[in-house]
């Protein structure tokens, strides 16, 4: 019974490091973005955009080694080929339920976000968005989950509910139905990352896997999706 409620305790400290771990990365590249909106007032949000995301690249490996202190938890620079296939297909799919729920009309549900040209779009959503996004969910708070031993589902469960909490935000002023579309679907997005991430060892397929994830957003570059 003891080494049961060792076990229970261990796990919940964990748990509760894994959600703090987000808190100064999150918090750190807000406030310096704000900074750089206000002094460069011409600043397109592309680059903030991008400049956002790789502030939390920056930021996460910074804490990685001061906090962590373990860079074993962004997992080894290895693609599994035996999971790409697979994680691939189920980005695609999640990336169709998007491409779906929209189709079937949900209001006011356009990113917060649309570069003005489509180059713009691939450096944000394709390259930018899953490096900065995956180092901190995938990469240093699931790291920090696997390297404790928390096990692959709840490893992976964490960062999933977290990375789609993040969405909230900048969604905020969309409506209801869209907010909760979006953040079930950064959660099933997320949830496939984490569980590749978990049994594959390696960051670099939940990469490949947001970006898929991302891919909706091309039909806004469309003129059927520009309305």
């Amino acid at each position: 019974m003891s080494g049961v409620l060792v076990e229970l305790a261990s796990t919940v400290v964990t748990v509760g490091v894994a959600l703090l771990l987000p808190v100064p990365v999150l918090a750190s590249a807000s406030m310096l973005v704000s900074i750089l909106a206000r002094r460069l007032k011409g600043a397109s949000e592309l680059l903030l955009g991008v400049v956002m995301e790789m502030l939390l690249a920056l930021f996460t490996l910074v804490e990685a080694v001061i906090v962590v202190r373990d860079l074993r938890a962004f997992g080894f620079l290895s693609l599994p080929v035996g999971g790409l296939a697979l994680g691939l297909v189920l980005a695609g799919l999640i990336a169709a339920l998007a491409l779906l729920l929209g189709a079937v009309g949900l209001e006011n549900c356009k990113p917060p976000l649309i570069p003005r040209s489509l180059w713009g779009y691939v450096v944000l959503a394709f390259m930018a968005a899953p490096l900065g996004e995956e180092l901190l969910f995938r990469g240093l708070i699931e790291g920090y989950m696997l390297l404790q031993g928390a096990g692959t589902w709840l490893s992976a469960l964490v960062p999933a509910a977290l990375f789609s909490l993040i969405h909230i935000q900048p969604y905020r002023n969309s409506g209801l139905g869209c907010v909760v579309q979006v953040v079930a679907l950064a959660f099933l997005l997320g949830l496939v990352a984490g569980y590749f991430r978990a049994s594959t060892d390696s960051i670099l397929l939940p990469l490949i896997i947001h970006a898929v994830g991302n891919s909706p957003g091309i039909k806004y570059y469309y003129p059927e999706g520009r309305g």
